[in-house]
């Protein structure tokens, strides 16, 4: 899948090849339509986020919006703002905890 990419940490995200990914129990697989570009994302990339990095290359966006794809307890076609809990969500798709 498509994808934003920080590919190396103080550079700027690149578009590039992601895999996409898949749900288990309790998770929706969701097509992404919106993700903000917040100052914690750029904290992250730049490297100087108090709670670390994840290692490039990273999938950035801690928040997004969607429609659920797939899911156990969420119907196709519901909108979702969500906070992935793996790679981020500034990709075609994300999974999401249908919990939260």
């Amino acid at each position: 899948m498509r994808a934003a990419l920080v590919e190396q940490i103080g550079e700027p995200p690149v578009v590039g090849e992601a895999a996409e990914p898949q749900r288990g129990p309790g998770q929706a697989l969701v097509q992404v339509t919106a993700a903000p570009l917040n100052p914690i994302d750029l904290s992250i990339s730049k490297g100087i986020f108090y709670g670390g990095h994840p290692d490039p290359p990273y999938v950035p966006g801690r928040e997004g919006v969607g429609r659920v794809l797939q899911g156990d307890e969420l119907a196709s076609g519901t909108q979702v703002w969500f906070m992935p809990g793996g790679n981020g969500c500034m990709a075609e798709y994300a999974v999401v905890d249908e919990s939260e």
